[in-house]
């Protein structure tokens, strides 16, 4: 029934099992209980969100693929090595050919920020974005990773930096020049990655961020007296703004707190009106260069970009992909960012066929007319000081405010760009009111003084060197390779909070209570004033090889052997199965060369049996064996398999599989001996599949 509700399924994630059970009762023409559509609705979301581990066998001979169908895509899949020396799954991070040739026609301004991932992994989804001419959203490079750290920033921004490499002269990278500016919300590892990995580019905080900090360190109540002060600075354009704003701040009771809280990074104490979980912020990250508009170094525009919404909006569209393996993530992405360049391209089509906004779209032509309607007062805009020449024409045009500023407008005839002292077009790119009247008393069309980044053809040619997105879907046809997964494993149990205290605690806290073992990580604890168990655990834990996942391919036994050396693979990957000293001991027996020793150890390593305990792999031993009367028996049969010949070895096999099979909940899909053909040729293929 799985293939009948597994498209349903994937246009519906969080279908619950009553509406699978009134979905599959016409297509199979009798009732469902809610216990089959359960079993059912958890299948078809393996399908649809990955398998917890299979998914991972397939994730590099899909970046293979995918950069074969693009030669301008770029696929990186980050592995690390596992205790039998196999490789296991660390980050991945994708950037498609069609957003890598989008992005020279983008504006240099960037937001960046992650996400945590809800798979059973966890794990952060990054996230690198622009802007088209009308502020819609352009995903750049995507990724996921285990966590959010400074090693993890600085391996994303650098594969981006090598993903989009350089303009067409190859004269500076699209990611890192003196044009281009980075926004993000100011974490701890991004911050320190961006000045390493991208020592040209400006950083600028999330001022929406910088605002909850403000408003968590100093209380929400009193926001409203200090807050208009502080987003007047953070907005300002011009010296004379900010220091206007900056004096109203300190005549405050927590004016000078916050000032200096601003400035320097350092919170007030709780007793003098801070809060006690007041984020600390470095000195070198609270320049007035990374919080406030006016301090921007020239030549770098914000084009009115001031927070990181575009990226925190693409965390909600794509929850969808938070919620799914990271292959699957990966390919849910990748069609996401299909769909909208050609919604893009479909837009900037229907701009340039209508004549208001073929020149510019939308956004810019509101922003165009806004300052339109203040040029056209004659009255408060008068314009002095006229002098044209033949390399510009300058001029001084009156501000229109409660109290009037002259302003100096000069509008080059060259490449240059135009200036005004209000600052206005050097953050936007859009003429300002005093440009624009200049721009008009001396006959010169405004519209021609938009930058080039937000004009309609420029947006549409991103679009156009985007499509077609070149992707595949297909994944079920491609190559397993043995691929681990993360050594993450949720705490178990809940978190205890707040609670009285029991009789005689404190005592037996003081006294040392008695050894224990960590259920998550196994390290021996006897630590009572800081506990360590399960759900305060927050060890690392070592990758889980493929190899010693059931249902892992048969062609994957010969990988461990030969690659662990003389040791076996059980001893290397730090298990001790149950019929796996069995089998090696019974090979041992027989000799190197005896055939049946041989397929009776191999079906031995693929047993179900063999799975490797995190624990157990951090400190290099395996498991201990249970039921040592079964080990005997299977020690045994293996034993009379060697002597038999090739005839006994199902038998052997069927013996060691029968000692795994009721304590580890697998069963092998051979015969359990009973004949040379079926038993053998089970030992032979090792498959194995959930019960």
């Amino acid at each position: 029934m799985v293939p009948l509700i597994q498209q349903a399924v994937a246009d519906n994630p969080t279908m619950t099992a009553a509406v699978a059970a009134r979905t599959l009762a016409p297509l199979v023409f009798a009732e469902v209980s809610q216990k089959q559509a359960r079993s059912t609705l958890k299948l078809a979301l393996d399908r649809v969100r990955g398998h917890g581990y299979k998914s991972y066998w397939r994730l590099q001979a899909w970046a293979e693929e995918m950069m074969k169908l693009d030669n301008d895509t770029t696929v990186t899949v980050d592995t690390e090595r596992c205790a039998d020396g196999s490789d296991a799954y660390k980050a991945v991070f994708v950037c498609l050919g069609a957003a890598k040739r989008a992005a020279l026609h983008l504006r240099p301004c960037y937001q960046i920020d992650a996400t945590w991932a809800q798979h059973q992994h966890f794990g952060a989804v990054f996230l690198l974005v622009g802007q088209d001419a009308n502020n819609h959203s352009v995903l750049l490079c995507y990724g996921h990773a285990g966590n959010e750290s400074a090693a993890t920033w600085k391996w994303f921004l650098q594969q981006s930096k090598e993903a989009l490499g350089t303009n067409p002269g190859g004269h500076w990278d699209i990611l890192d020049n003196d044009k281009v500016v980075m926004l993000s919300d100011r974490d701890k590892g991004l911050w320190k990655a961006v000045s390493t990995q991208l020592s040209q580019a400006h950083h600028f905080r999330c001022l929406k961020h910088l605002q909850r900090n403000v408003k968590g360190t100093f209380g929400a109540k009193k926001s409203k007296r200090y807050m208009p002060a502080v987003k007047g600075m953070m907005y300002a354009l011009t010296e004379g703004q900010f220091n206007q704003n900056r004096d109203a701040l300190r005549e405050e009771p927590l004016g000078e707190q916050i000032w200096q809280y601003l400035t320097t990074g350092n919170p007030p104490a709780p007793e003098a009106g801070g809060s006690q979980r007041a984020p600390r912020m470095p000195a070198s990250d609270c320049s007035l260069m990374h919080w406030v508009a006016w301090r921007v170094p020239d030549g770098r525009r914000l084009f009115g970009t001031y927070t990181t919404n575009n990226a925190e909006g693409l965390n909600q569209v794509l929850k969808e992909a938070r919620r799914r393996m990271p292959l699957q993530a990966m390919m849910y992405i990748a069609q996401w960012m299909r769909d909208q360049f050609n919604k893009g391209r479909a837009r900037f089509q229907t701009f340039l066929g209508q004549p208001r906004t073929a020149r510019l779209p939308p956004v810019v032509v509101k922003r165009c007319h806004r300052s339109s309607r203040k040029a056209q007062n004659k009255l408060t805009m008068p314009v002095q000081n006229i002098v044209d020449t033949a390399a510009a024409a300058s001029g001084d045009v009156q501000s229109e405010s409660l109290f009037p500023t002259t302003r100096h407008v000069t509008l080059p005839k060259t490449v240059e760009e135009p200036t005004c002292s209000c600052n206005v077009y050097k953050q936007y790119g859009v003429p300002c009111s005093h440009m624009w009247k200049l721009a008009t008393v001396m006959g010169i069309d405004p519209y021609t003084l938009v930058v080039p980044e937000l004009t309609t053809p420029v947006s549409l040619a991103a679009y156009d060197a985007a499509t077609p997105v070149l992707i595949t879907l297909n994944v079920a046809t491609l190559e397993q390779r043995p691929l681990g997964t993360p050594g993450v494993r949720p705490p178990k149990g809940k978190p205890q909070g707040s609670r009285f205290a029991s009789f005689g605690e404190d005592y037996r806290r003081m006294r040392g209570g008695k050894e224990w073992t960590c259920g998550r990580c196994q390290v021996k604890s006897t630590d009572m004033v800081h506990p360590h168990y399960s759900t305060t655990c927050t060890c690392k834990l070592p990758p889980v090889s493929a190899l010693t996942r059931a249902g892992a391919p048969a062609a994957w036994e010969a990988l461990a052997p030969g690659a662990l050396g003389a040791g076996g693979a059980g001893a290397a990957r730090g298990t001790r199965a149950r019929g796996g000293d069995a089998a090696a001991a019974a090979a041992a027996a027989g000799g190197a060369g005896d055939t049946a020793a041989a397929r009776a150890a191999a079906a031995a390593r693929a047993a179900p049996a063999a799975r490797a305990a995190p624990g157990a792999a951090a400190e290099g031993e395996g498991r201990r064996v249970r039921r040592r009367t079964e080990v005997q028996r299977a020690v045994a049969g293996a034993a009379a398999a060697a002597a038999a010949g090739a005839a006994g070895a199902g038998a052997a096999a069927g013996a060691v599989r029968r000692s795994g099979r009721r304590t580890r909940g697998v069963r092998s899909s051979g015969n359990h001996g009973g004949g040379a053909g079926g038993g053998a040729g089970a030992a032979a293929r090792g498959r194995v599949s959930r019960r």
